[in-house]
Protein backbone atom coordinates (compact mmCIF):
# COMPACT_ATOMS: atom_id res chain seq x y z
CA UNK A 1 0.00 0.00 0.00
CA UNK A 2 2.85 2.40 0.36
CA UNK A 3 6.78 2.53 1.09
CA UNK A 4 8.29 3.01 4.81
CA UNK A 5 11.61 5.50 4.20
CA UNK A 6 14.17 5.81 5.59
CA UNK A 7 15.61 8.75 7.68
CA UNK A 8 18.51 10.30 5.56
CA UNK A 9 17.62 13.10 2.27
CA UNK A 10 19.63 11.00 0.37
CA UNK A 11 18.36 7.75 1.42
CA UNK A 12 15.20 9.03 0.51
CA UNK A 13 16.08 10.19 -3.09
CA UNK A 14 17.50 7.02 -4.24
CA UNK A 15 14.63 5.02 -2.74
CA UNK A 16 11.86 7.61 -4.39
CA UNK A 17 13.44 6.76 -7.76
CA UNK A 18 13.46 3.03 -6.91
CA UNK A 19 9.74 3.42 -5.87
CA UNK A 20 8.64 4.89 -9.55
CA UNK A 21 11.03 2.24 -11.35
CA UNK A 22 8.68 -0.96 -11.84
CA UNK A 23 7.51 -1.93 -15.08
CA UNK A 24 3.88 -1.92 -15.33
CA UNK A 25 2.07 -4.98 -14.21
CA UNK A 26 1.77 -8.04 -16.46
CA UNK A 27 -2.03 -9.85 -16.51
CA UNK A 28 -0.98 -12.93 -16.73
CA UNK A 29 -1.25 -15.26 -13.85
CA UNK A 30 1.00 -17.45 -12.89
CA UNK A 31 1.40 -20.62 -10.31
CA UNK A 32 2.73 -19.26 -7.24
CA UNK A 33 1.94 -19.82 -2.95
CA UNK A 34 -1.54 -19.99 -2.25
CA UNK A 35 -3.64 -19.76 1.25
CA UNK A 36 -5.78 -23.22 2.19
CA UNK A 37 -8.95 -23.04 2.36
CA UNK A 38 -11.40 -19.66 2.94
CA UNK A 39 -9.11 -17.09 4.50
CA UNK A 40 -8.06 -13.63 3.65
CA UNK A 41 -4.66 -11.52 2.67
CA UNK A 42 -4.17 -8.35 4.55
CA UNK A 43 -1.09 -7.29 3.32
CA UNK A 44 2.12 -8.46 1.24
CA UNK A 45 5.54 -7.40 1.36
CA UNK A 46 8.94 -8.23 -0.12
CA UNK A 47 12.39 -7.44 0.78
CA UNK A 48 15.53 -8.55 -1.02
CA UNK A 49 15.56 -11.79 0.32
CA UNK A 50 11.92 -12.80 1.12
CA UNK A 51 8.34 -12.29 0.70
CA UNK A 52 6.13 -11.51 3.74
CA UNK A 53 2.44 -12.31 3.78
CA UNK A 54 -0.04 -11.50 6.79
CA UNK A 55 -4.23 -11.90 7.02
CA UNK A 56 -6.22 -14.72 8.33
CA UNK A 57 -5.22 -17.41 7.73
CA UNK A 58 -4.34 -20.75 9.62
CA UNK A 59 -2.42 -22.92 6.35
CA UNK A 60 -0.33 -22.07 3.36
CA UNK A 61 1.45 -23.65 0.74
CA UNK A 62 3.94 -22.47 -1.26
CA UNK A 63 4.69 -22.67 -5.06
CA UNK A 64 5.83 -26.79 -5.00
CA UNK A 65 2.85 -28.01 -3.01
CA UNK A 66 4.20 -28.17 0.49
CA UNK A 67 1.82 -27.17 3.47
CA UNK A 68 2.10 -26.05 6.61
CA UNK A 69 0.48 -25.33 9.31
CA UNK A 70 1.18 -21.37 10.58
CA UNK A 71 -0.55 -18.65 12.38
CA UNK A 72 -1.89 -15.40 9.68
CA UNK A 73 1.78 -15.11 8.71
CA UNK A 74 3.93 -16.93 5.87
CA UNK A 75 7.38 -16.11 4.93
CA UNK A 76 8.22 -17.53 1.64
CA UNK A 77 11.24 -17.36 -0.98
CA UNK A 78 10.91 -15.06 -3.70
CA UNK A 79 10.36 -17.86 -5.92
CA UNK A 80 7.45 -18.70 -3.66
CA UNK A 81 9.35 -21.52 -2.03
CA UNK A 82 9.19 -21.70 1.87
CA UNK A 83 11.67 -19.61 3.30
CA UNK A 84 14.20 -20.95 6.55
CA UNK A 85 11.92 -19.88 8.90
CA UNK A 86 8.40 -18.80 9.74
CA UNK A 87 7.84 -17.10 12.92
CA UNK A 88 4.95 -18.11 15.30
CA UNK A 89 3.32 -14.45 16.30
CA UNK A 90 0.74 -16.78 18.28
CA UNK A 91 -2.66 -15.17 19.01
CA UNK A 92 -5.95 -15.71 16.77
CA UNK A 93 -6.38 -12.04 15.14
CA UNK A 94 -5.10 -11.00 12.06
CA UNK A 95 -2.33 -9.33 10.80
CA UNK A 96 -2.89 -6.07 9.17
CA UNK A 97 0.00 -4.62 7.53
CA UNK A 98 3.97 -5.38 7.28
CA UNK A 99 6.35 -2.87 6.27
CA UNK A 100 10.24 -2.96 5.73
CA UNK A 101 12.54 -2.28 8.82
CA UNK A 102 16.22 -2.44 8.49
CA UNK A 103 16.98 -5.61 6.99
CA UNK A 104 13.83 -7.49 7.50
CA UNK A 105 9.85 -5.72 8.38
CA UNK A 106 7.69 -4.73 10.91
CA UNK A 107 4.13 -6.75 11.47
CA UNK A 108 0.98 -4.97 13.19
CA UNK A 109 -2.23 -6.00 13.45
CA UNK A 110 -4.26 -7.40 16.32
CA UNK A 111 -2.40 -11.24 17.47
CA UNK A 112 0.15 -12.22 20.31
CA UNK A 113 -0.39 -12.48 23.81
CA UNK A 114 0.94 -11.23 27.21
CA UNK A 115 2.03 -7.25 27.84
CA UNK A 116 4.38 -7.31 24.59
CA UNK A 117 1.82 -8.48 21.18
CA UNK A 118 -0.01 -6.76 17.88
CA UNK A 119 3.38 -5.34 16.35
CA UNK A 120 6.87 -7.05 16.10
CA UNK A 121 10.35 -6.80 14.27
CA UNK A 122 10.95 -9.96 12.28
CA UNK A 123 14.66 -9.93 10.95
CA UNK A 124 16.33 -11.15 7.73
CA UNK A 125 17.21 -14.59 9.81
CA UNK A 126 13.80 -14.67 11.40
CA UNK A 127 14.87 -13.16 15.15
CA UNK A 128 11.53 -11.76 16.73
CA UNK A 129 11.87 -8.33 18.67
CA UNK A 130 8.73 -7.41 20.47
CA UNK A 131 7.29 -3.72 20.77
CA UNK A 132 6.13 -2.92 24.25
CA UNK A 133 1.63 -1.31 25.09
CA UNK A 134 0.96 -2.35 21.22
CA UNK A 135 -2.58 -1.26 20.81
CA UNK A 136 -4.32 -3.30 18.17
CA UNK A 137 -3.32 -1.75 15.31
CA UNK A 138 -4.40 -1.63 11.41
CA UNK A 139 -1.31 -0.07 9.75
CA UNK A 140 2.53 0.83 10.66
CA UNK A 141 5.58 2.52 9.20
CA UNK A 142 8.73 4.59 10.11
CA UNK A 143 11.34 6.97 9.28
CA UNK A 144 14.06 4.36 9.71
CA UNK A 145 14.21 4.97 13.30
CA UNK A 146 11.05 5.34 14.85
CA UNK A 147 7.98 3.40 14.83
CA UNK A 148 4.52 4.92 14.10
CA UNK A 149 1.21 2.95 14.42
CA UNK A 150 -2.08 4.00 13.98
CA UNK A 151 -5.29 2.21 14.87
CA UNK A 152 -8.04 3.94 17.11
CA UNK A 153 -5.16 6.70 17.93
CA UNK A 154 -1.40 7.03 17.15
CA UNK A 155 1.51 6.14 18.96
CA UNK A 156 5.52 6.20 18.46
CA UNK A 157 8.17 4.05 19.56
CA UNK A 158 11.86 5.32 19.61
CA UNK A 159 12.97 1.66 20.76
CA UNK A 160 11.09 -1.69 20.97
CA UNK A 161 10.52 -0.92 25.04
CA UNK A 162 10.16 2.89 24.64
CA UNK A 163 6.80 3.94 23.42
CA UNK A 164 7.23 8.22 23.29
CA UNK A 165 3.60 8.65 22.97
CA UNK A 166 0.40 6.90 22.71
CA UNK A 167 -3.37 7.81 22.33
CA UNK A 168 -2.68 10.92 20.07
CA UNK A 169 -5.27 12.64 17.47
CA UNK A 170 -7.84 9.90 18.13
CA UNK A 171 -9.77 10.24 14.55
CA UNK A 172 -13.67 9.84 15.59
CA UNK A 173 -16.66 8.87 13.07
CA UNK A 174 -19.75 11.13 12.93
CA UNK A 175 -22.85 8.44 12.75
CA UNK A 176 -25.21 11.03 10.67
CA UNK A 177 -22.83 10.56 7.88
CA UNK A 178 -22.54 7.04 7.72
CA UNK A 179 -24.34 3.40 7.87
CA UNK A 180 -21.67 1.59 9.24
CA UNK A 181 -20.94 2.17 12.66
CA UNK A 182 -17.25 1.53 12.56
CA UNK A 183 -15.44 3.41 15.13
CA UNK A 184 -12.84 6.06 13.54
CA UNK A 185 -9.13 4.77 12.91
CA UNK A 186 -6.27 5.05 10.79
CA UNK A 187 -6.12 2.38 8.18
CA UNK A 188 -2.83 3.07 6.49
CA UNK A 189 -0.26 5.31 7.64
CA UNK A 190 2.58 6.65 5.25
CA UNK A 191 6.13 8.86 6.21
CA UNK A 192 7.44 11.17 3.47
CA UNK A 193 9.41 14.09 3.56
CA UNK A 194 9.39 14.46 7.50
CA UNK A 195 5.55 14.20 7.87
CA UNK A 196 3.43 11.39 8.15
CA UNK A 197 0.36 10.68 5.70
CA UNK A 198 -3.04 8.73 7.33
CA UNK A 199 -5.54 7.54 5.24
CA UNK A 200 -8.38 7.15 8.04
CA UNK A 201 -11.88 6.73 8.77
CA UNK A 202 -12.61 9.82 10.10
CA UNK A 203 -15.32 12.83 10.53
CA UNK A 204 -13.41 14.69 13.27
CA UNK A 205 -10.39 14.16 15.45
CA UNK A 206 -10.01 14.11 19.33
CA UNK A 207 -13.85 14.84 19.23
CA UNK A 208 -17.09 15.23 17.56
CA UNK A 209 -16.21 18.77 18.28
CA UNK A 210 -12.63 18.74 17.30
CA UNK A 211 -11.07 19.60 14.18
CA UNK A 212 -13.36 18.71 10.72
CA UNK A 213 -11.55 16.00 9.26
CA UNK A 214 -12.16 13.69 5.83
CA UNK A 215 -10.12 10.48 4.56
CA UNK A 216 -6.55 11.62 4.91
CA UNK A 217 -4.89 13.53 7.33
CA UNK A 218 -1.52 15.22 7.84
CA UNK A 219 0.31 14.68 11.30
CA UNK A 220 3.55 16.07 12.46
CA UNK A 221 5.79 12.59 13.27
CA UNK A 222 7.65 13.65 16.93
CA UNK A 223 4.33 14.77 18.66
CA UNK A 224 1.40 12.82 16.88
CA UNK A 225 -0.41 16.19 16.36
CA UNK A 226 -2.15 16.89 13.55
CA UNK A 227 -1.49 19.33 10.61
CA UNK A 228 -4.67 21.96 9.67
CA UNK A 229 -2.54 23.02 6.67
CA UNK A 230 -3.12 19.74 5.37
CA UNK A 231 -7.05 20.03 4.74
CA UNK A 232 -9.53 17.69 2.70
CA UNK A 233 -12.70 18.40 4.44
CA UNK A 234 -13.93 20.86 2.22
CA UNK A 235 -13.39 18.55 -0.82
CA UNK A 236 -14.44 15.37 0.35
CA UNK A 237 -17.50 17.06 2.65
CA UNK A 238 -19.23 17.11 5.51
CA UNK A 239 -22.32 16.28 5.26
CA UNK A 240 -24.88 12.93 5.84
CA UNK A 241 -24.29 12.03 1.58
CA UNK A 242 -20.56 11.95 2.31
CA UNK A 243 -19.29 8.73 3.84
CA UNK A 244 -15.95 8.54 2.33
CA UNK A 245 -13.47 7.00 4.60
CA UNK A 246 -9.52 6.83 3.17
CA UNK A 247 -8.18 2.95 3.69
CA UNK A 248 -4.67 3.21 1.81
CA UNK A 249 -2.55 6.19 0.23
CA UNK A 250 0.55 5.96 -1.77
CA UNK A 251 3.32 8.32 -3.31
CA UNK A 252 5.59 8.80 -6.06
CA UNK A 253 7.42 11.23 -4.73
CA UNK A 254 4.98 14.28 -6.34
CA UNK A 255 1.98 13.72 -5.11
CA UNK A 256 -0.42 11.58 -3.26
CA UNK A 257 -2.96 8.43 -4.29
CA UNK A 258 -5.63 8.01 -2.25
CA UNK A 259 -7.64 4.88 -1.84
CA UNK A 260 -11.30 5.22 -0.05
CA UNK A 261 -14.30 3.24 0.83
CA UNK A 262 -18.01 4.38 1.47
CA UNK A 263 -18.07 7.15 -0.89
CA UNK A 264 -16.15 5.11 -3.43
CA UNK A 265 -13.21 6.77 -5.26
CA UNK A 266 -9.67 6.81 -6.02
CA UNK A 267 -7.85 10.31 -5.90
CA UNK A 268 -4.33 12.28 -6.80
CA UNK A 269 -3.98 14.97 -3.90
CA UNK A 270 -1.15 17.43 -3.66
CA UNK A 271 1.04 17.69 -0.75
CA UNK A 272 -0.47 21.18 -0.41
CA UNK A 273 -3.90 19.21 -0.13
CA UNK A 274 -5.43 20.24 -2.99
CA UNK A 275 -6.92 17.32 -5.30
CA UNK A 276 -5.73 16.96 -8.96
CA UNK A 277 -8.07 14.25 -10.02
CA UNK A 278 -10.78 12.22 -8.87
CA UNK A 279 -12.49 8.61 -10.24
CA UNK A 280 -15.50 7.22 -8.78
CA UNK A 281 -15.31 3.12 -8.01
CA UNK A 282 -18.27 1.18 -7.34
CA UNK A 283 -16.60 -0.49 -4.36
CA UNK A 284 -13.77 0.87 -1.89
CA UNK A 285 -10.61 0.99 -3.54
CA UNK A 286 -8.43 -0.82 -0.42
CA UNK A 287 -4.87 -0.75 -1.83
CA UNK A 288 -3.10 1.65 -4.09
CA UNK A 289 0.22 1.48 -5.52
CA UNK A 290 2.53 3.37 -8.14
CA UNK A 291 4.02 1.80 -11.09
CA UNK A 292 6.07 3.88 -13.78
CA UNK A 293 3.98 6.69 -14.36
CA UNK A 294 0.46 4.09 -13.72
CA UNK A 295 -1.38 4.08 -10.49
CA UNK A 296 -2.75 0.53 -9.61
CA UNK A 297 -5.85 0.36 -7.31
CA UNK A 298 -7.05 -3.01 -6.00
CA UNK A 299 -10.80 -3.29 -4.20
CA UNK A 300 -14.01 -4.69 -4.36
CA UNK A 301 -15.20 -2.65 -7.58
CA UNK A 302 -16.50 -4.08 -10.45
CA UNK A 303 -16.54 -0.90 -11.94
CA UNK A 304 -15.02 2.12 -12.47
CA UNK A 305 -14.90 5.97 -14.20
CA UNK A 306 -13.37 7.21 -17.04
CA UNK A 307 -14.28 10.45 -17.03
CA UNK A 308 -14.23 12.91 -14.34
CA UNK A 309 -17.80 12.82 -12.91
CA UNK A 310 -18.80 9.46 -13.65
CA UNK A 311 -21.40 7.66 -11.28
CA UNK A 312 -20.30 4.10 -10.82
CA UNK A 313 -22.88 3.42 -8.86
CA UNK A 314 -22.57 0.53 -5.68
CA UNK A 315 -21.65 -2.57 -5.42
CA UNK A 316 -22.85 -3.38 -2.09
CA UNK A 317 -22.51 -6.40 0.58
CA UNK A 318 -25.95 -6.48 1.10
CA UNK A 319 -29.67 -5.25 -0.65
CA UNK A 320 -29.45 -4.84 -4.71
CA UNK A 321 -26.70 -3.31 -5.88
CA UNK A 322 -26.69 -0.70 -8.23
CA UNK A 323 -24.26 -0.69 -10.84
CA UNK A 324 -23.27 1.99 -13.48
CA UNK A 325 -26.74 3.06 -13.39
CA UNK A 326 -26.37 5.77 -16.56
CA UNK A 327 -23.75 3.54 -18.37
CA UNK A 328 -20.70 5.11 -17.71
CA UNK A 329 -18.31 3.22 -16.53
CA UNK A 330 -16.04 0.69 -17.62
CA UNK A 331 -15.96 -3.43 -16.06
CA UNK A 332 -12.62 -3.55 -13.61
CA UNK A 333 -12.91 -6.35 -11.39
CA UNK A 334 -10.87 -5.87 -8.39
CA UNK A 335 -7.95 -4.40 -10.04
CA UNK A 336 -7.72 -1.24 -12.26
CA UNK A 337 -4.93 0.84 -13.52
CA UNK A 338 -4.99 5.24 -13.45
CA UNK A 339 -1.91 7.06 -15.76
CA UNK A 340 -0.64 9.50 -13.18
CA UNK A 341 -2.75 11.97 -14.96
CA UNK A 342 -5.98 10.05 -14.31
CA UNK A 343 -6.44 8.38 -17.33
CA UNK A 344 -7.91 4.71 -16.68
CA UNK A 345 -5.82 2.22 -18.87
CA UNK A 346 -7.14 -1.02 -20.78
CA UNK A 347 -5.28 -2.95 -18.35
CA UNK A 348 -7.75 -6.10 -17.11
CA UNK A 349 -7.25 -8.87 -14.74
CA UNK A 350 -10.60 -10.30 -13.63
CA UNK A 351 -10.34 -11.35 -9.80
CA UNK A 352 -14.00 -12.82 -8.82
CA UNK A 353 -15.04 -15.74 -6.27
CA UNK A 354 -15.74 -13.49 -3.10
CA UNK A 355 -17.07 -10.19 -1.96
CA UNK A 356 -13.47 -7.81 -0.93
CA UNK A 357 -11.62 -9.14 -4.04
CA UNK A 358 -8.19 -7.16 -3.41
CA UNK A 359 -6.80 -6.31 -0.49
CA UNK A 360 -2.91 -5.70 -1.10
CA UNK A 361 -0.80 -4.73 -3.98
CA UNK A 362 3.34 -5.17 -3.97
CA UNK A 363 5.23 -4.91 -6.93
CA UNK A 364 8.66 -7.18 -7.55
CA UNK A 365 11.65 -5.83 -9.28
CA UNK A 366 11.50 -8.43 -11.65
CA UNK A 367 8.16 -6.52 -13.56
CA UNK A 368 5.44 -8.56 -11.75
CA UNK A 369 3.26 -8.04 -9.02
CA UNK A 370 1.55 -10.13 -6.65
CA UNK A 371 -2.05 -9.48 -5.01
CA UNK A 372 -3.78 -10.49 -2.34
CA UNK A 373 -7.17 -10.36 -0.82
CA UNK A 374 -10.12 -12.59 -1.05
CA UNK A 375 -10.90 -14.38 -4.18
CA UNK A 376 -10.39 -17.36 -5.57
CA UNK A 377 -9.97 -17.08 -9.22
CA UNK A 378 -8.16 -14.84 -11.68
CA UNK A 379 -8.52 -14.38 -14.90
CA UNK A 380 -10.47 -17.85 -14.53
CA UNK A 381 -7.65 -19.86 -12.75
CA UNK A 382 -7.95 -21.11 -9.07
CA UNK A 383 -6.38 -18.78 -7.34
CA UNK A 384 -7.10 -18.85 -3.73
CA UNK A 385 -6.34 -15.15 -1.88
CA UNK A 386 -3.17 -14.80 -3.22
CA UNK A 387 -1.77 -14.45 -6.99
CA UNK A 388 1.29 -13.52 -9.25
CA UNK A 389 1.00 -11.56 -12.56
CA UNK A 390 3.98 -11.42 -14.84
Amino acid sequence: MKRALPATLAAVVVLAVAQVAYAAPGTVSTPFAQANSSTRIRTVEATARHIFVGGAFNSFRDTTGVNRNVTNLAVLNLDGTWASFTPNIGGSGEVWDIEPFGDGVLVAGNFGTGPSKNLVAISATGQLTWYSSAPGLKTVTTDGVNVYGGGQHLSMWSSPNTRVYAGRSAPVTNPNYRVHQTPGQYRDLLFWDGALYAACQCDNIGSLSGPAVKTMVRLTPSTGELDPTFDLSTDFGQGVASAAFGISVATDGSALYLGAGGSDFLAKITFASDVVWQRDTSGSSQSVEFFDDQVVAGGHFVEVADEPGDNCGFRGGSGNPNLDPNDMCQRRDGLAVYTSDGQLTSYAVTLKGQYNLAWAIEPLFDGSMIVGGEFNKANDVDRNDLVRLI
